[in-house]
């Protein structure tokens, strides 16, 4: 299994080099930067799952995914992913206690 501190911590010295070598990304520093490249990875995990509706004609929606579709699907998925662990590491937030809090407190709403 993945460690997502040490992910969290991979993703940060990713995006410094990115950023320092002048790409166009958000500073890793810079937390409102962050939250909005989050939330325009979000629009493209939307628009990735509006297309495979489209070329499915929606009767395949909740059935597995197939092929170049679910990669697409998959790819933005882990762009969102990253963008949370950039933003836990710049906030010095333990994500490996914070996703099993958050999964315990789903767990007690079950029922």
């Amino acid at each position: 299994m993945i460690d997502l501190n040490e992910a969290s911590k991979k993703c940060y010295d990713i995006a410094v080099k990115r950023c320092n070598a002048g790409h166009n990304v958000p500073n890793p520093d810079d937390t409102f930067g962050l939250l909005k490249g989050c939330a325009g990875e979000v629009l493209e995990v939307q628009e990735a799952f509006s297309n495979y509706a489209y070329w499915t004609g929606g009767g395949n929606l909740g059935k597995p995914l197939k092929d170049h579709l679910c990669k697409e699907l998959g790819l933005e998925l882990a762009d969102v992913a990253i963008y949370v662990l950039l933003i836990a590491h710049h906030c010095g937030i333990d994500m490996e206690k914070m996703l099993s809090l958050a999964m315990q407190k789903n767990r007690e709403r079950e029922s």
